[in-house]
């Protein structure tokens, strides 16, 4: 048996030059050198932790809102007299109100959970659903166990391999205000209806239309994060994360990160290509992880093999791509290319060391 050494010298080889010829066994391989690999060995994540129980109490406080608007419309429509031009005002009002509650509510009900899934993973009783169908055990692991820990740490970790996982924060503080804010603006309305009485005097009107006002442009900010949840994990599932949830903090934190793992960005788009995005809906609560590449120390390259037949045999590999640096050897059949790089996995990638050439080869007569 022909042992792996002997492959090995030939990568080795290669990595000197652009192209290199090398007969093996009776067989001859083309190489060719594609440029630097970096190797995915773990990685760094962003967690998004959308509530729905904080968004469906902010459209409860709407909706006490809109219910004693209805109230007060209904009561005065018999004795509206001479006040029509007022109480049809506050009528166009509260038709603008309803549209735009009711559109909320209708996105609300976009993250109901109406069945369990195949992809629907039970841990201690919470049911994980996978979204977009392709997390792996650390991504679960992170979101069952880890994410009180992060909070616990001021919320940011750093595990045992030396990633970071981080939440982003800013969302959860907007759900927060958003909250404080509309249950502050139905008390309100209702002391202002309380204290007017069903009188249509013209101030009065203008005082409840000022509120009503105020409250129309909390509730479009609340079906604008709504909708950036939504849509947040629509993309999710092709690969793509909404422009909305890396804010300028976030972005920095992506820019250091792929810094300091040797990948040199020229521009805020650039680092999104090497960003992975997946989704889960944990019960109540929607996951949204977006993943930054943890890389494999050291200076890598790919190289594309190709067997040529020579003598009427031709060398049958199993992978197209080698993966080389000082010490190690790696065969892939994948990749993805990057700006300047050639992206791989590391549970993608075969270790030559640890296997037999046969694993990897095997000769065979052409037209056999």
């Amino acid at each position: 048996m022909i042992l792996l050494p002997v492959f090995t010298y030939l990568i080795y080889f290669v990595s000197a030059t652009q192209f290199y010829m090398y007969e093996l066994n009776n067989t001859n391989l083309f190489a060719l050198k594609l440029g630097k690999a970096l190797i995915i060995e773990d990685y760094h994540i962003i967690l998004h932790e959308f509530n729905l129980n904080n968004l469906e109490a902010i459209l409860k406080e709407y909706g006490k809102i809109v219910n004693t608007l209805d109230t007060f419309i209904s009561s005065t429509n018999s004795i509206k007299g001479n006040k029509f031009e007022e109480y049809n005002s506050l009528v166009q009002v509260q038709t603008i109100l309803k549209h735009k509650y009711e559109q909320a509510i209708s996105m609300m009900e976009n993250f109901e959970n109406k069945k369990i899934s195949k992809r629907s993973i039970e841990f201690l009783g919470s049911i994980i659903k996978d979204i977009t169908g392709n997390l792996d055990q650390n991504d679960y692991d992170v979101i069952k166990s880890q994410l009180g820990q992060i909070r616990k740490a001021n919320n940011i970790l750093i595990t045992d391999n030396n990633a970071q996982i981080k939440i982003n924060s800013v969302f959860e503080q907007r759900i927060n205000n958003l909250t404080e804010i509309a249950h502050k603006q139905a008390i309100e309305f209702h002391n202002v209806i309380k204290k007017a009485g069903l009188s249509l005097d013209s101030q009065k009107v203008i005082n409840r239309r000022l509120h009503l006002h105020d409250v129309i442009f909390t509730l479009d900010n609340v079906r604008n994060q709504l909708n950036v949840i939504f849509e947040s994990t629509q993309l999710a599932k092709l690969g793509i994360i909404h422009k909305a949830l890396l804010q300028p903090r976030e972005i920095n934190f992506v820019l250091n990160i792929l810094s300091n793992e040797g990948v040199k960005i020229t521009s805020n788009i650039e680092a999104y290509e090497f960003l992975e995005t997946k989704t889960v809906q944990n019960n109540h609560k929607i996951i949204l992880l977006i993943k930054i590449p943890k890389f494999r120390h050291g200076n890598n390259t790919v190289i594309q093999i190709e067997p040529i037949p020579h003598q009427n045999k031709i060398l049958n590999i199993n992978k197209k791509y080698a993966i080389i640096n000082d010490k190690e050897t790696y065969l892939t059949n994948n990749y993805i290319a990057l700006e300047d790089y050639f992206i791989v996995k590391a549970n993608e990638i075969q270790n030559l060391s640890l296997a037999r050439v046969d694993e990897v080869s095997d000769s065979s007569s052409v037209g056999a």
